[in-house]
């Protein structure tokens, strides 16, 4: 029987732009007070420019699913991720947060082909018991296919971006076996030279059970995503 486990992990320096940003968006929305009589005016003014500040990326957004990742409290748990179709590239992926950050994981057509192959090989492999967490089993990976990763402290005002691979397969949490979309460590593409490692994309995970793995690949299927070009354009 395969059970849920959990982890813990923090980003300090996503705490402390988090902190950071709160504190401003706090300050913001504090100075409104000052003029009672045009306080809904000011008020709706202050709410405008704090969501042009976070609203840079403006992916179109189809759905919503379920996942596994490190949250904002650096605990191991449930997070929700957006479903997003870029109009300019044509490419589709999640939207999600984790420790502290925002990320969004864009692929073109074929990365998303490759995707509902590893799903399907990881919920025959789970079918059929042959998920096993003895040695070096634990991890498997299915294949690894470029993408666009973008992050930031939110994914919808994410300046910095890099083209590594996404590498999908499954690892175990304690007795689970989870799908997992892996993208490794990799330089930042928006500065030629990093001055500290903060700056660099850091190795950041999306987990799944069998049936958010599932929902994901249908949610990211040929058929999902000319849906969304259809509404996008509209």
């Amino acid at each position: 029987m395969y059970k849920c486990t959990s982890l813990t992990n923090m980003s300090k320096k996503y705490s402390i732009m988090f902190i950071l940003s709160c504190t401003l968006c706090a300050v913001m929305l504090c100075s409104c007070k000052s003029s009672p009589a045009n306080s809904n005016t000011a008020a709706s003014f202050q709410l405008n420019r704090i969501s042009n500040i976070f609203t840079a990326n403006e992916y179109y957004k189809y759905d919503r699913a379920e996942a596994f990742s490190y949250t904002d409290y650096g605990v191991f748990g449930k997070v929700t991720v957006s479903l997003v179709y870029d109009t300019k590239t044509n490419m589709a992926g999640v939207q999600f947060r984790s420790n502290l950050g925002g990320y969004n994981l864009l692929m073109n057509d074929a990365t998303r082909h490759a995707l509902a192959d590893s799903v399907k090989v990881y919920l025959s492999d789970f079918d059929s018991q042959k998920l096993s967490k003895k040695k070096r089993a634990s991890y498997k990976i299915y294949g690894q296919y470029p993408c666009r990763m973008e992050w930031g402290l939110f994914a919808q005002a994410a300046s910095n971006y890099a083209e590594p691979d996404v590498q999908m397969g499954y690892m175990f949490k304690g007795t689970s076996p989870y799908f997992t979309l892996t993208v490794w460590e990799t330089k930042n593409l928006v500065r030629q030279v990093t001055t500290s490692n903060d700056e660099d994309l850091q190795t950041t995970y999306l987990f799944m059970t069998k049936d958010q793995a599932e929902q994901l690949g249908s949610k990211l299927s040929d058929a999902a995503v000319s849906a969304a070009s259809s509404k996008a354009g509209e």
